[in-house]
């Protein structure tokens, strides 16, 4: 566990404080922020400045800060880490210059955050017709969801389990019930492929 905690004197810079992050994480634990990106961590962190230090940001700020908020900045902080993002504004602290940015954030996050939607969206619509076959299956088998844990990020990993939830009126008897798991489980389902 200890080479995936920062080191003891990791710090990240915050206007015109220093968190220690390695205090952090063992505070608030790990952040997995595989599907962040350094644009949207910099958009959240000045959106929870705007939202944390809307006054102003001072020692006196920080200790106002209810144990929530402390968390969701300390949360913000850490995902940034994750992505190598060292400091939320750059020092010298410029105030006008914070406080546009603090001002546009919030429409800029808006606007990544529907990006982000209708990039998810396109993916949908463009998988639809190659996973046909997987959804017909699904629908035969009457399962309404499925539940698949993942251990790993972005191409490296491994599946660890996959747990299918029937339509209500189907899991009864137990019998039944093993039975339809065990047929789920066996199904194969042949993709078109890509070519």
């Amino acid at each position: 566990m200890d080479d995936l905690l920062p080191g003891p004197g990791a710090e990240f810079r915050w206007r015109t404080c220093t968190i220690n992050v390695r205090r952090a994480v063992e505070q608030y634990g790990l952040i997995d922020g595989h599907r962040d990106t350094a644009e949207s961590v910099h958009l959240v962190l000045a959106a929870l400045d705007k939202t944390l230090f809307a006054e102003d940001f001072c020692p006196a700020s920080i200790t106002n800060l209810s144990e929530n908020q402390m968390r969701e900045w300390m949360l913000g902080v850490l995902r940034a880490w994750t992505q190598g993002v060292t400091a939320y504004l750059p020092e010298p602290y410029n105030a006008e210059r914070a406080k546009q940015w603090r001002d546009n954030a919030s429409e800029a996050l808006d606007k990544y955050r529907q990006g982000e939607i209708e990039r998810q969206s396109e993916i949908v619509e463009q998988n639809k017709p190659r996973f046909e076959r997987a959804w017909a299956a699904l629908r035969e088998l009457k399962v309404s969801s499925v539940f698949v844990e993942f251990s790993g990020e972005d191409d490296s990993g491994q599946i660890d389990s996959i747990e299918p939830e029937f339509e209500p009126e189907m899991i009864s008897p137990r019998e039944k019930l093993d039975h339809m798991v065990a047929t789920f489980k066996s199904r194969e389902v042949f993709m078109p492929s890509e070519e």
